[in-house]
């Protein structure tokens, strides 16, 4: 039997005809089935039937100001996502959408007018991707699987690595940035989850659960059309487990993921402890078709000696320790620059990480690393803040001028 596809439904509250008419020709573009309101009373009729699902918000109405109408719309329950929008300063927006927020709505965001539909669409796109993936069954599966996690503290957020050299068609690539958020308040980065799981016997536990909740996420972003390359930092006690490979075969089919979208990036601290059994587990998820990524610990003489025998496909260069030029800055790009080019010539990729200094920014550039991540280049982002960067073009353009920090 044909299904009936049901658009998703916007509310534009405004005593503006024109801002009506312009909000409506935005959300026919976006497929969303609209209602305008020009007073706050007519508005709170209008909800109750027509169950927005999106309600753009202007904070100075004729008959009651914005404030009054959250009021009112936190009483009912109102689960619609709320956009504010009015020509007074941000403060005052911000201000507003915090009131939003502590009394339990969604508050999508600001919109200063006069506006642009490029960033209405930035606001209302990737909720409206989040609507569609509850519609996805195969999505719909995945939040059930994921839900889990919320509870236990667990977060990622997303460093995008940028390509250093130009490209007709850049891939974009992230690292996935976990912590652990305890009862007590503590806060446990991704280097100390081995400290921390290994004596619970927790290690393989909590790594599945982020696994899922990257998955998760790449899933959630395919529906809108974004995907992206990811990248998770794994553990030796980690690869210690033989049945790994099995494991991450398994649930990259259950997401319906690429392998080759996949890398595993081994923590520094434990890239000298690669015994017999690491090797052979890192062999068989090359063979699944995985990537994986070694930090180099030193100037790069290491890794060129071991350069034939390590099963990887990428290294990452630290940089974090770069400041000022020195002598040894020189003497470094110099063997950097001779790293990126015998790997690059075993179609081994070389990334420079940790770039948190301008100096380390120019580092990188002069010995022409494939791939750039830190601080300088782009800060961590959300999951949902990436889709938002996706929307806005700023993955589209690999200039490195046009990503830095404001």
């Amino acid at each position: 039997m044909r299904q009936t596809i049901t658009r998703s439904r916007l509310l534009i509250i405004d005593d503006d005809p024109a801002v009506c008419d312009f909000l409506t020709a935005v959300a026919e573009g976006l497929q969303l089935e609209s209602v305008e309101a020009t007073f706050a009373t007519k508005a709170l009729s209008i909800i109750d039937n027509f169950k927005p699902n999106i309600i753009i918000l202007d904070l100075c109405l004729p008959d009651m100001d914005g404030i009054e109408l959250i009021s009112i719309l936190a009483a009912k329950k109102c689960d619609a996502a709320i956009i504010l929008m009015s020509g007074m300063d941000q403060r005052t927006l911000q201000s507003v959408l915090a009131v939003g927020t502590d009394r339990q709505l969604t508050m999508l965001g600001v919109l200063h007018k006069p506006m642009r539909v490029e960033s209405i669409e930035a606001l209302i796109k990737p909720y409206l991707a989040s609507l569609n993936n509850r519609e996805n069954p195969i999505v719909s599966r995945l939040e059930r699987i994921n839900e889990s996690s919320d509870f236990f503290g667990l977060g990622l957020r997303y460093s995008p690595e940028i390509l250093s050299q130009a490209s007709s068609a850049p891939v974009v690539s992230l690292r996935a940035q976990p912590s652990l958020r305890l009862d007590d308040g503590d806060c446990i980065e991704e280097e100390a989850f081995s400290y921390f799981a290994t004596p619970k016997g927790i290690v393989n536990t909590l790594f599945k659960s982020l696994l899922q909740q990257l998955l998760h996420d790449l899933a959630s972003w395919s529906v809108d059309g974004f995907v992206p390359n990811v990248t998770l930092g794994v553990s030796s006690a980690l690869l210690e487990n033989t049945h790994l490979p099995r494991l991450l075969g398994g649930l990259l089919q259950a997401y319906n993921t690429d392998a080759d979208r996949v890398t595993l990036e081994l923590f520094e601290s434990d890239c000298n402890d690669l015994n017999a059994r690491t090797q052979e587990v890192l062999s068989r998820l090359r063979l699944k078709g995985l990537k994986i990524r070694a930090r180099v610990l030193d100037d790069g003489c290491t890794a060129l000696s071991n350069i034939d025998h390590l099963p990887i496909d990428q290294f990452a260069v630290n940089l974090g320790a770069t400041t000022a030029m020195s002598k040894q800055d020189i003497e470094k790009e110099f063997l950097y620059s001779s790293l990126n080019s015998v790997a690059n010539r075993k179609n081994i990729e070389v990334y420079a990480v940790e770039i948190n200094s301008l100096r380390a920014l120019k580092l990188a550039q002069q010995c022409r690393f494939n791939s750039l991540r830190g601080a300088e280049v782009y800060a961590p982002l959300s999951a949902h803040d990436v889709l938002l960067a996706h929307h806005n073009g700023l993955f589209a353009n690999h200039k490195l001028d046009l990503l830095l920090p404001a």
